[in-house]
């Protein structure tokens, strides 16, 4: 009797030892969604869907005016936004988003835009695989998720938008898109130009730049 309990306590063992193992396996190194080693990315903003949409419906992709306010001196009363895309497919489908960061840059300022226009602001919007006039006002999935700039620095703005991207992840959107606008006005017809230059794709260096960390 004694010799059958042996056999049977290590029979068990064995079962138990191959039944961990296996389920380690199917769990895998991370030890199940969003527990896995952090990744980096930067995805840099896709040339052909950012750039500037105007309040008349007017837009461009390339060259043109890529600002944010208005030119109130040469075209009185028509606001200016500018729209940015990142390509989120290198992100994993199911990841967790631990952080996300938007970098832009501000290269140029002219007039007062940040004592007449107020503080720039940031949409988180999906205007998808074209940039054209609807950009402008479709609505946002997001509004006002963070002031990007405040004030007239030239130098790279950073905003944490690390909801936003991983509300994107999480609707297995394949881009991440934001809206860049003034928060008070975006013209106040008063004669005379007042916006903000933030760098687009085109740029050859001072790229807008998504940097994204996730776990699998």
């Amino acid at each position: 009797m004694q010799r059958e309990l042996t056999g049977f306590a290590m029979t068990f063992g064995l079962c138990s030892l191959l039944a961990c193992e296996l389920d380690g396996g199917a769990a895998g190194p991370g030890g199940g969604p969003g527990t896995g080693p952090e990744m980096t990315v930067n995805l840099l903003s896709t040339g052909a869907l950012d750039g500037w949409v105007r309040s008349d419906g007017n837009s461009g992709a390339t060259g043109g005016p890529a600002i944010t306010g208005d030119l109130d001196a040469g075209a009185p009363a028509l606001g200016y936004r500018q729209l940015y895309s990142f390509d989120l497919t290198p992100v994993p489908a199911g990841s967790v988003v631990t952080s996300a960061t938007l970098q832009l840059y501000q290269a140029a300022v002219g007039g007062t835009p940040y004592v007449d226009l107020g503080n720039v602001i940031v949409d988180h919007v999906d205007y998808g695989a074209a940039l054209n006039a609807a950009a402008y006002s479709v609505t946002a999935l997001a509004s006002n998720v963070g002031v990007l700039s405040s004030d007239v620095t030239i130098g790279s703005k950073t905003l944490v938008v690390t909801a936003r991207v991983q509300a994107d992840v999480a609707a297995a959107r394949t881009r991440a898109q934001f809206r860049v606008r003034f928060s008070n006005f975006d013209s106040n017809n008063d004669a005379g130009s007042d916006y903000a230059q933030f760098t687009d794709a085109e740029f050859f260096s001072n790229v807008p730049v998504l940097v994204v960390k996730y776990r699998q």
